[in-house]
């Protein structure tokens, strides 16, 4: 087997894989041969790179993908660096393989087996599978939390989700035992509030709000008659409103349209109850208590389990 000849069957990282070749198209004496006499370098278990072709860390991470198995990807601050965050290519090599991986040991590398199987469709990044940039945010979280406020930063800049959707992204995420949960929502309480829009900010806390204190299940942006309200609890016909100071406290005509549209809304049969912007970014606990007390006088049982088997977004019920 010479070496123009293993160009033919090298993906484009110039990479084969023993399996896809052996036998069907050399023989096994074949392939010692060209790993002998140097044609062929082994970077994994099972996988080759064409001598002569670029050795970069895409390569690398490539290699360990395809050692991992057909649904193994990139995953962690390993998919982030695929994803462009500006991070030092790190090692370990993380894979994220919900299947057992093809070879116990791999170099440089560590296979995780996912906890929660939400959101597992690879994407093409850079010609190698990887993790969605959500679930990529949440295992680096996870696997490497001192890098995990780059990737947020990064993904926020670059429009991949807000912190708004960040939130509705963790209820589906949310598993007993699931790594990473806990260092995101402190990471998302955290961050800085002048960093992104006001109303999407404040909307984003009393999504924090409410899944922290297990609130009912909610409609998010729900359309109520000609109104669309920020939080509904459709089946007790209660509404939340968040009212940042910029647009509601600001002029007199704002303040007059928040009590017409209030009016409407309780001619239909609902209370509205409305939040400051203050009251739900510093004060949750008392908001939260309000809120439990408001459900309680109602009946509305208080404490709902959070779980990606029971949760909808986008004009769904989140649980």
């Amino acid at each position: 087997m010479y070496h123009n000849t293993l160009h033919q069957f090298a993906d484009q990282f110039g990479l084969i894989a023993h399996g896809e070749v052996v036998p069907a198209h050399v023989s096994r004496s074949s392939w010692s041969r060209a790993v002998h006499r140097g044609y062929l370098s082994i970077l994994q278990p099972g996988i080759g790179a064409v001598t002569h072709t670029q050795q970069s860390p895409e390569q690398r991470i490539a290699a360990a993908v395809r050692a991992s198995g057909k649904d193994a990807m990139a995953g962690g601050a390993t998919a982030a660096w695929l994803h462009g965050v500006s991070l030092p290519f790190i090692e370990p090599i993380h894979i994220l393989s919900p299947t057992r991986p093809l070879h116990r040991k791999l170099v440089g590398a560590v296979v995780h087996r996912p906890i929660d199987t939400y959101d597992l469709s690879p994407i093409d990044t850079q010609g190698i599978p990887s993790t969605s940039p959500f679930r990529t945010l949440l295992d680096t979280c996870a696997w490497n939390p001192a890098l995990a406020h780059r990737v947020l930063e990064h993904f926020l800049v670059a429009d991949q989700f807000t912190i708004q959707s960040a939130w509705r992204q963790l209820f589906l995420h949310a598993k007993q035992g699931r790594p990473g949960i806990t260092q995101l929502k402190n990471l998302l309480n955290k961050w800085d509030l002048d960093t992104a829009q006001p109303e999407s900010v404040l909307e984003a806390k009393m999504l924090s709000l409410c899944f922290m204190n297990k609130l009912p299940p909610f409609e998010f942006q729900a359309q109520v008659g000609n109104y669309r309200v920020d939080f509904l609890w459709r089946q007790y016909r209660a509404i939340v409103e968040c009212d940042g100071f910029t647009y509601h406290g600001s002029t007199r005509d704002a303040f007059e349209n928040d009590r017409l549209r209030d009016a409407e809304l309780q001619s239909l049969g609902y209370t509205v109850w409305r939040f400051s912007f203050r009251q739900i970014a510093f004060e949750p606990k008392l908001v939260a208590s309000h809120l439990e007390r408001g459900f309680s006088a109602q009946n509305i049982a208080k404490n709902v389990t959070y779980g990606a088997e029971n949760t909808q977004v986008g004009g769904g019920i989140c649980r």
